[in-house]
């Protein structure tokens, strides 16, 4: 297995998506998100990306085929992300995540009016669906030096 971790061209966003749809993922791709994909060899195995919505960066589409995870695939793509990341962002994942989340300096988020309301209602229609999930932040200052 020769993984191989890089920021997506924009002609990669079809296959991105295929991948998305693949994995189960709905949450599509905007043509200015700044993606991270894992490719092994010709097959795209894992992908995320940052997004500007009403002028706040949201990390999302953080998706690993279930054939790799658990192989530290997803750590290299968020540490990837993170080292893009230039202003506050905000992330709503599954909370048995939370810590891998913390892990690179997000924190979890007690109350909704620290956050975007487009975000707390994204957060409240996931639970909404059954999703157990938390709205996380992290802040630009606080983005550790040296990822690991």
């Amino acid at each position: 297995m020769d993984i191989q971790i890089r920021s997506a061209k924009i002609e990669e966003f079809e296959l991105v998506l295929n991948f998305y749809k693949q994995v189960g993922y709905l949450g599509g791709l905007c043509h200015d998100d700044r993606v991270v994909v894992a490719m092994d060899g010709g097959q795209l195995v894992a992908a995320g990306r940052l997004s500007i919505e009403k002028e706040t960066l949201v990390l999302r589409g953080m998706q690993v085929d279930p054939e790799y995870q658990r192989q530290g695939i997803g750590r290299v793509i968020l540490n990837q992300l993170i080292d893009m990341i230039d202003m506050d962002c905000y992330c709503i994942p599954h909370r048995y995540l939370e810590n891998f989340y913390k892990s690179v300096g997000f924190s979890g988020l007690v109350d909704g009016p620290a956050a975007p309301t487009f975000l707390t209602t994204r957060l409240a229609t996931y639970i909404d669906m059954g999703f157990d999930v938390i709205l996380m932040k992290l802040e630009k200052e606080m983005i550790p030096e040296f990822n690991f």
